[in-house]
């Protein structure tokens, strides 16, 4: 870990942007080609704040959106699944009515490892 941090350190400011921007493009086509290999592909996240979070608890707003193949921006989405899932949807609902804990947070992980996901990490 050390190794990543002295190399960060030692990049100027347009060479951090450069990889940033190379690793979040990476994370747009990891998307397209899940897309790609299943039928559906649902992309989801899990934290929401103020009246977001509160139509997400209440059941009114969705945390999954169905991917079309539009632009995905930078930390839109924390996940993809290749389903709609209910008991993805309940986990998110759970985390934002206040169930923020480890173990949560580490069945919303195992979920998306069972149905095959990919979680996204931006930069």
């Amino acid at each position: 870990m050390a190794h990543l941090l002295e190399k960060q350190q030692e990049m100027n400011y347009y060479e951090r942007q450069a990889e940033r921007l190379r690793l979040n493009n990476m994370n747009r086509e990891e998307i397209a080609v899940f897309s790609a290999i299943h039928a559906e592909t649902w992309l989801g996240r899990v934290g929401f704040h103020g009246e977001e979070k509160d139509l997400v608890e209440s059941g009114r707003k969705s945390p999954l959106a169905r991917y079309d193949g539009g632009t995905v921006h930078d930390w839109q989405y924390d996940f993809c699944i290749p389903a709609n899932d209910s008991e993805m949807l309940e986990l998110i609902r759970k985390w934002n009515s206040g169930g923020r804990n480890m173990d949560t947070f580490n069945r919303i992980y195992d979920r998306v490892q069972e149905l095959g996901g990919l979680y996204l990490i931006w930069h």
